[in-house]
C-alpha cells in the first residue's frame, strides 16, 4: 500500500477521491438539512392554519343565527338563508 502511494498518479487519485468523498458527504448533509427546514416550515404553516382555523371557530360560534345568516349570505348559492 505504501509503495501505491509513491506514484504520483495514484497520489492524485487518492486526493481526488478523498475530495469528492468530502464533497459527497456535505451535498449529502445539506441536502438532508434543507429537507428538515423544509418539513418544518410546513408543520409551522399548518400549526398557523389551524390557529387561524379556532380563531374563526371561536367568532362563528359566537354569532347568533341573524348575523350569522348576514355573514354567509354572500356564500349561499340561492342568495336567501333559511
Amino acid at each position: 500500500m505504501l509503495s501505491l502511494l509513491s506514484n504520483p498518479i495514484a497520489r492524485w487519485a487518492a486526493l481526488a477521491a478523498f475530495f469528492m468523498a468530502a464533497v459527497g458527504g456535505a451535498y449529502l448533509s445539506g441536502r438532508s438539512d434543507g429537507k428538515r427546514i423544509a418539513e418544518n416550515k410546513a408543520i409551522q404553516r399548518t400549526l398557523e392554519q389551524l390557529r387561524e382555523r379556532a380563531e374563526i371557530d371561536e367568532k362563528v360560534r359566537t354569532l347568533d343565527d341573524p348575523v350569522l345568516c348576514r355573514e354567509l349570505l354572500e356564500w349561499m348559492p340561492d342568495g336567501r338563508c333559511d
